[in-house]
């Protein structure tokens, strides 16, 4: 099966090599050197000793040597410490930067995010050229677009985690796109040099032309769901919907991307197979990849699009080839394809959900899909659906649990409804956009598109108002993700294999896999500690059994800026988390064990016995058993101190793990 494909191993070779830089620090140019060397040798060896069977297994060696210093090389050249004109090697305080605008959010209030690539540095006395991505984050500037050229005199940082319990992880997410550093520009500070190209306008245009038709023909609560789902467009979502939406573990519907891709390519093949002079030379599946591209730039052709666009595209060729669409070949190339373009996209989540989903499709779709073969059309069609997402499910559920430490309960029932809903939104969307110039037509067509939103935001809704929604706090480690995957690889080849007595243990290893996780999160739940977050002014976070509250001064903060810590926090420890202010002076207490005084700058801390003063002060306190200064904990003699990225936790001497 895997062992024996081919392009698996040269795929397998290319993601070493690429892991092989992320771990050892080698300067590009001796990857490329021995790369050179190595590739020169396996084309003497292929000229002289292709017809001579004693070469080719050195030739089979040398070519996965190539593949696999080819992913060291392209990543690490990647990498902007490798790039001879990078803009940091040349920016200093107050340069000016030219930059083109890659990707912009639609204006809103406050600042607009926005990703520059950057095209040169200078001052008034000289200028370089130079390259780099960077991001943005611009004081209303409601002249921008993507494609625009600009000058801009920004404060340049580099991208950090704060570290805080359950925290974005802004430097791996970005640095995944090749973005270690952000910046600001106040009003004022930007000029626009020119617009984008005439191509960058017309996909805009277009842009906003559908969108014109949305907003005209759907409701108010609808049409922001509706332009997310097509457009990729998420800023006229309301708080209250990302947060349904997420806790039925359905965001993915609301970011253009694989789930899109693949559905309306299947929509377009099975619309122009039904015109018969597309059949021929499988015209039709061209004529849905051209779609599909149009498709592509019109959502921005962000990453994400990009990579599924590939991925699909690939897949559909491989239809031209004979193969079945989720060949496991045509999904090695792509993502060969994808990784040779970008390297960075290995630690992309949303590629690595997106390629994962595709394999759990690939190996588990048919034997869950023939557990159940009814006589009845309609049952068949709906354990198809389920079926379908049971294997994705399958594929993703670990990496899943790693990187958002929560598990939807009703994946099953939301799958099924998503697949049928989504897709029935996106195929009726297309059809309004097709006909919208037609006034009768255009209005029944809108009325049954908004019905269908309806529909979909109830049915989520609905997920919402269940019992026991999902479960949250499962805290995997990397190790844990990559021993299920590769049980879950074992024990699927032991069932084709017909060796079921190593079928049953992969199956026993992998309940006590989950066994252990879930043991995990019990423990987790039920632990006791104090976190000190790292925030701008004193905030700490007291965990006790099954809760926690996040204290901050009243002056220096509000619950409002505290809250996505305070929904991060109850993702990754599963407990419910409130957030209190307590003003100056004031005390708060929870028993005889925790009391927590506010004194202007700082906090006194009387923690199961042990005393603790937390202040932004770089002024040491007096306290003889322990201190804290500027966030930073130094350890007495009684406190036992953990460091967690930006943040320090302390638990009681009592009640340790």
């Amino acid at each position: 099966m895997l062992l024996v494909n081919h392009i698996f191993k040269l795929l397998i070779a290319f993601i070493t090599g690429i892991l092989f830089a992320w771990s050892f620090d080698v300067h590009w140019v001796i990857y490329f050197t021995v790369w050179s060397t190595i590739l020169v040798s396996l084309l003497v060896t292929i000229h002289f000793g292709r017809k001579v069977i004693h070469f080719r297994k050195t030739i089979a060696i040398q070519l996965l040597l190539v593949f696999l210093l080819s992913g060291a090389f392209s990543y690490q050249y990647s990498l902007p410490k490798s790039q001879r004109k990078h803009f940091t090697k040349y920016y200093l305080k107050n340069d000016v930067l030219q930059v083109k605008v890659l990707e912009a959010e639609r204006d809103t209030s406050g600042y607009r995010k926005m990703i520059f690539e950057v095209k040169a540095v200078g001052n008034e006395h000289n200028s370089k050229s130079c390259l780099g991505k960077i991001l943005g984050y611009v004081d209303s500037p409601n002249n921008v677009g993507v494609g625009d050229i600009l000058f801009i005199q920004p404060r340049v940082q580099k991208i950090q985690n704060t570290g805080n319990p359950g925290a974005f992880d802004a430097e791996k997410f970005w640095g995944s796109k090749g973005i270690r550093y952000m910046c600001f520009v106040q009003d004022g500070k930007l000029k626009k040099i020119r617009e984008g190209s005439f191509t960058d306008r017309f996909w805009i245009k277009a842009r906003e032309a559908l969108r014109s038709v949305v907003d005209e023909h759907l409701s108010s609560e609808n049409r922001s769901v509706a332009n997310a789902l097509v457009l990729g467009d998420k800023s006229d979502l309301s708080n209250n919907q990302k947060e349904n939406f997420t806790e039925a573990g359905a965001m993915h519907v609301l970011a253009v991307s694989g789930m899109h891709v693949g559905i309306l390519l299947g929509f377009l093949q099975w619309s122009f197979y039904r015109i018969s002079f597309l059949r021929k030379r499988g015209l039709f599946i061209i004529s849905a990849l051209v779609v599909v591209w149009c498709f592509a730039f019109l959502t921005g052709l962000s990453s994400s699009v990009f990579r599924a666009t590939i991925m699909f595209s690939v897949l559909a060729i491989g239809q031209l080839r004979g193969y079945s669409f989720f060949s496991l070949n045509a999904l090695f190339v792509s993502a060969i394809i994808i990784l040779f373009i970008d390297p960075l996209s290995l630690f992309n989540i949303g590629f690595q959900l997106s390629f994962l989903a595709m394999l759990g499709i690939s190996f588990f779709f048919n034997p869950i899909k023939n557990l159940i073969n009814s006589k009845y059309k309609i049952l068949n069609f709906f354990w198809d659906g389920t079926a379908l997402g049971i294997a994705a499910q399958i594929g993703t559920i670990p990496i899943s649990l790693y990187y958002f430490h929560q598990f939807p309960n009703y994946f099953i029932l939301t799958n099924l409804g998503l697949i049928i809903l989504a897709a029935c939104a996106l195929i009726a969307l297309i059809i309004l956009f097709m006909v919208f110039w037609i006034p009768w037509l255009s209005d029944v067509i809108g009325t049954i598109v908004d019905i269908v939103f309806t529909v979909l935001n109830g049915f989520i809704e609905w997920i919402n108002s269940l019992p026991a929604t999902i479960s949250k706090g499962f805290d995997p480690s990397l190790w844990w993700v990559i021993t299920v995957y590769v049980l879950v690889i074992s024990t699927l080849i032991f069932w084709r294999r017909q060796k079921l007595r190593l079928f049953y243990g992969g199956v026993s290893a992998l309940m006590l896999m989950g066994f252990w996780l879930i043991s995990q999160r019990e423990l987790n739940y039920y632990r006791e500690e104090l976190i000190f977050l790292n925030m701008q002014s004193p905030t700490l976070m007291i965990k006790e059994k099954g809760h926690a509250i996040i204290i901050f001064q009243k002056e220096k903060s509000t619950k409002e800026d505290l809250q996505f810590i305070a929904n991060g926090a109850e993702k990754e420890t599963g407990v419910q988390v409130e957030c209190l202010p307590i003003n100056s002076h004031h005390v708060y207490s929870s028993g005889e064990k925790i009391k927590v005084r506010s004194l202007d700058s700082k906090f006194l801390i009387d923690y199961h016995g042990q005393q603790i003063v937390f202040t932004n002060s770089l002024n040491r306190s007096n306290q003889e058993d322990s201190f804290i200064v500027g966030n930073q904990i130094s350890e007495g003699p009684d406190i036992n101190l953990t460091t967690k990225g930006g943040s320090v936790s302390v638990v009681p001497n009592d009640k340790r793990f």
